[in-house]
């Protein structure tokens, strides 16, 4: 059986390959960007969490029971659904765009 990457020139091959490979690279850069957003956001929380806790005198228990309600509040918003004005399929309220044509959905609700 013959090789199928026979069938290609190979400045093409090598063309494909420099391409996989930058791309490879510019993801490594974003997840590396992202990772360091996420280690400052974290950060801050903790941060303001400190700041609630000790001026504010909160209890752990009241932020434990915030986290609870959102998750319920999310849990709930997965479950509503809106229709693409683009493509006319279901998605989640809490979708900014359309999980199959990419189109901004016009209900989205960051909060849901």
């Amino acid at each position: 059986m013959d090789n199928p990457l026979d069938q290609f020139p190979l400045t093409e091959a090598a063309a494909a390959a420099e391409r996989a490979n930058s791309k490879g690279q510019r993801l490594e850069i974003e997840f590396s960007s992202l990772k360091k957003q996420h280690q400052q956001l974290r950060l801050m929380c903790q941060a303001l969490w400190e700041l609630l806790r000790e001026r504010a005198k909160f209890e752990d228990v009241a932020l434990t029971s915030k986290m609870y309600d959102i998750q319920e509040r999310q849990k709930s918003a997965q479950k509503q659904q809106i229709a693409c004005e683009g493509c006319g399929r279901d998605n989640a309220a809490n979708r900014q765009k359309c999980l199959y044509c990419g189109a901004e959905l016009e209900d989205y609700d960051p909060f849901a």
